[in-house]
């Protein structure tokens, strides 16, 4: 199943400096306002694994998907209400998945695909949002009925 930290290691080298210049996991995101007064900011983070039913009643054989979000931060610098800035929030979304999707990471059977996007947190006292993309990569879980 694909690791948070592979992907982590993928975005620094795919989309680093430019559009995102600090790339980390779920335990950044505790001050994320902190952060966000330096950079735009992404960050990935496990969001699910959703299994299919076993294919197989003598043994365990379940397909499933890996959902992991890609959360890019940006700062009231950034997101203002001109459609420049909305250009920054598309970039930065587009360079995520240009990285991710179609990639299999090493290890992996299958590659990358996209599930979704959308604001994961908007804060316009504080002035930053955060937008999520949501990828995918499968895996089988597989055991030996008893």
């Amino acid at each position: 199943m694909i690791r948070v930290k592979t992907v982590i290691e993928k975005l620094r080298i795919d989309c680093t400096p430019e559009p995102l210049r600090v790339v980390g996991g779920s335990g950044d995101l505790a001050g994320i306002t902190d952060v966000l007064k330096f950079s735009n900011t992404a960050f990935v983070i496990p969001k699910s694994d959703r299994a299919a039913p076993s294919d197989s009643a003598v043994s365990i054989r379940q397909r499933t998907q890996r959902v992991f979000s890609v959360i890019l931060g940006f700062t009231k610098q950034r997101v203002r209400t001109s459609e420049s800035d909305l250009d920054n929030i598309e970039d930065s979304s587009e360079a995520v998945k240009a990285a991710l999707i179609g990639w299999t990471p090493e290890g992996e059977n299958s590659p990358v695909s996209f599930v979704g996007a959308g604001i994961a947190r908007a804060d316009y006292d504080q002035g930053f949002v955060l937008w999520a993309c949501d990828f995918a990569c499968p895996y089988y879980v597989r055991a030996i009925a008893e």
